[in-house]
């Protein structure tokens, strides 16, 4: 599986907010599903970000079968290292 070559992700950007960031180097670790949506969606709100994202998983066939095999449902809101990984490598770095 492809390693993310990024350190960080910035997944807030909006202006006066605290920024969360994801370590995506080397191990990726835990997240919020909210998080890694925002940082692909970061022009959108939170909800609308995660609808999105969502969206792609259910869309993208190959990628929901390789998250179900992790134990993501569609209800979960935090994903474990392994789901973040699959999803960056479906995806690419956001």
């Amino acid at each position: 599986m492809r390693q993310p070559n990024t350190a960080a992700l910035l997944c807030g950007m909006q202006a006066g907010k605290e920024v969360a960031m994801i370590d995506v180097s080397g191990d990726a670790k835990s997240c919020f599903f909210t998080d890694l949506a925002r940082a692909y969606c970061p022009y959108l709100t939170a909800r609308y970000a995660s609808r999105t994202l969502r969206r792609w998983i259910r869309l993208n066939g190959r990628l929901s079968s390789l998250l179900a095999d992790t134990g993501y449902s569609d209800t979960c809101r935090l994903l474990t290292p392994k789901q973040v990984a699959v999803i960056m490598d479906e995806l690419g770095e956001p």
